[in-house]
């Protein structure tokens, strides 16, 4: 079976295996999610709006780079579904982690909003930085390269 935009549809296919392993390892800490989960829109919307959210998310960046032929643009949509890949690893070792080794529910309850910002903050700088020095390194090597979509 021959898939077109091959790359982008596996690239998808794993962020939905990660996202249903995210969910999982999040579920597990069971009445502890409430206090833990640093997920900046779970205060508003809650897991069934983080669910729906992410399956956007994943919908628009396939779609996204299914309907482009600009090769710049379909790296940059395929390097940010990657680094959300590598994000999404990094949270899901977090929450493996916590369940390891469940924090008593008084020590949760003391969980402030600004050390959840902190640690968003902290697991986001580590999967961003190698997302913008992948798109410099792209721009400089497009100028000595020609680059063309393979399935135009």
């Amino acid at each position: 079976m021959k898939v077109k935009n091959w790359g982008i549809f596996t690239a998808l296919i794993i962020y939905i295996v990660l996202f249903c392993l995210d969910l999982y390892s999040t579920l597990r800490l069971k009445h502890l999610v409430q206090y833990l989960e640093s997920n900046p829109i779970y205060p508003y919307v809650g897991i069934p709006g983080i669910i729906v959210v992410n399956l956007l998310l994943a919908y628009s960046l396939y779609w996204l780079y299914s309907r482009s032929k600009n090769t710049n643009y379909r790296f940059i949509v395929m390097n940010m579904f990657i680094t959300l890949l590598a994000l999404r690893i990094m949270v899901i070792h977090g929450n493996f982690q916590i369940a390891a080794n469940p924090p008593p529910l008084e020590l949760a309850m003391q969980v402030t909003t600004e050390m959840k910002r902190a640690a968003v903050y902290t697991i986001s700088k580590m999967a961003f930085l190698p997302f913008f020095i992948a798109i410099i390194t792209h721009y400089f090597y497009s100028y000595d390269h020609k680059i063309e979509v393979k399935n135009a």
